[in-house]
């Protein structure tokens, strides 16, 4: 295992001196400062994201012999969403680290390219594209440690074909295998994600080159999420109105909700009822003739069709245990990686397509092992027999597929 005194001095360096490092998270370490690739399976809120915040400190302790107060090493993150790009580029920031993120737009890359900044992260289009360039550079050949691929099912997920004859949703997911002709073959990569079946765990594998790497598996199971199906063919005011009279009687004190849908016109169905039913109940401190809107309503509608300023207003909220927003309507890619507070309950509208994102999303709750929290699944009439039969399983059969026996 990683020296418990060098790490601990990274721990402050990176404002994290209270922190005590789990087992797996020092063998990820131990791992990567050796050369070695490392896949990472580990539940939300497991702390994954500290493996790559103390990998500057921990190359540049591996390469000069002891830890330096500003670190050399430049780290790339791969990271699915601008959203939450900005929320770890945030927090890293705020603890006096050099952090940014980069995207298919155009930027100003003049510092960036200069190196000054210890932690790059970026989606797979702006590495593969726009922004190739930079890991050719002489200071990326020179200074790159290692390159973590954040929430990597997302390469089984979204780069590759869901049919044949279908186009992957992002195909450059699906050619992140390319970033090792990008830099040196010393260059070690890390794939941290919350859920992958052995399938999903043999595509990331094989599609980064990632051959006789570490395999470092945490139990998904969180014993503190309770697991409910219900069987329903009543209408959605129905099925809702308990939540509903819920937010009317508590208001700001409501217990935080996500229900997933399956498509955007479901969050518009759930939108528009609560709109009606809730009337002025449904904004925090309503002005009779002032303006009420996303900023103090109780509700709010999350997908990818949501214009960007309101995505981060309902993301800043859901982060703060006392955010206005109590309920998200939303589709999958909601809170994905992100540290949500206080968030206890979590409603499927109809199932996802496959276990895997189920687990994936019903992770988003549970984050405190001290409380108990619950994912209830709605299955109407209609749905996938196949589907439904998995989550009908028993417990241990949901998540024997996640198991670390090969």
């Amino acid at each position: 295992m990683a020296s418990s005194s060098y790490i601990n001095r990274v721990l402050q360096l990176i404002g994290r001196p209270s922190l005590i490092m789990r087992d797996y998270q020092r063998k990820v370490v131990e791992s990567y400062t050796e050369g070695k690739d490392v896949f990472v399976c580990a539940p939300t809120g497991s702390g994954k994201s500290l493996t790559y915040e103390v990998a500057p400190h921990c190359f540049d302790f591996h390469r000069f012999g002891h830890v330096r107060e500003q670190a050399t090493t430049v780290i790339i993150v791969v990271s699915p969403l601008i959203a939450l790009m900005k929320e770890q580029v945030q927090k890293l920031s705020e603890r006096g680290l050099k952090a940014v993120y980069i995207s298919d737009q155009k930027i100003d890359m003049t510092s960036i390219v200069e190196g000054r900044f210890n932690y790059v992260f970026g989606s797979p289009e702006a590495f593969l594209c726009q922004h190739r360039s930079l890991l050719l550079s002489d200071t990326y050949q020179s200074r790159v440690g290692a390159i973590f691929v954040d929430e990597s099912h997302c390469i089984k997920k979204w780069g590759k074909e869901a049919q044949a004859g279908m186009k992957a949703f992002r195909q450059h997911y699906g050619q992140l295998g390319q970033l090792r002709s990008l830099l040196p073959a010393k260059v070690p990569v890390v794939t941290l994600t919350a859920t992958a079946t052995l399938g999903t765990r043999k595509v990331i594998i094989d599609d980064l080159c990632m051959k006789g790497c570490e395999v470092i598996i945490e139990n998904p199971d969180k014993p503190n999420i309770k697991y409910n199906v219900i069987n329903t063919d009543d209408d959605l005011e129905t099925v809702f109105m308990w939540l509903v009279d819920e937010i009317k009687l508590k208001q700001a004190e409501t217990p935080r909700v996500i229900i997933f849908c399956r498509r955007r016109r479901h969050c518009s169905e759930l939108f528009e009822l609560f709109s009606v039913k809730l009337g002025s109940h449904a904004f925090y401190q309503y002005e009779h003739k002032g303006q009420n809107d996303d900023r103090n309503r109780y509700f709010a509608m999350f997908h990818s069709k949501t214009d960007d300023v309101i995505k981060e207003s309902i993301i800043s909220s859901f982060q703060k245990p006392n955010g206005i927003v109590r309920v998200v309507f939303a589709t999958s890619a909601f809170s994905m990686g992100m540290d949500l507070k206080s968030v206890d309950q979590v409603i499927h509208f109809g199932p996802p397509s496959d276990v895997e994102g189920y687990l994936q999303e019903t992770g988003r709750v549970g984050r405190d092992r001290t409380t108990q929290s619950s994912a209830i699944l709605l299955l109407y009439k209609g749905d996938d027999d196949d589907i439904i039969q998995a989550y009908r399983s028993k417990r241990p059969q949901i998540f024997s597929d996640f198991s670390d026996d090969d």
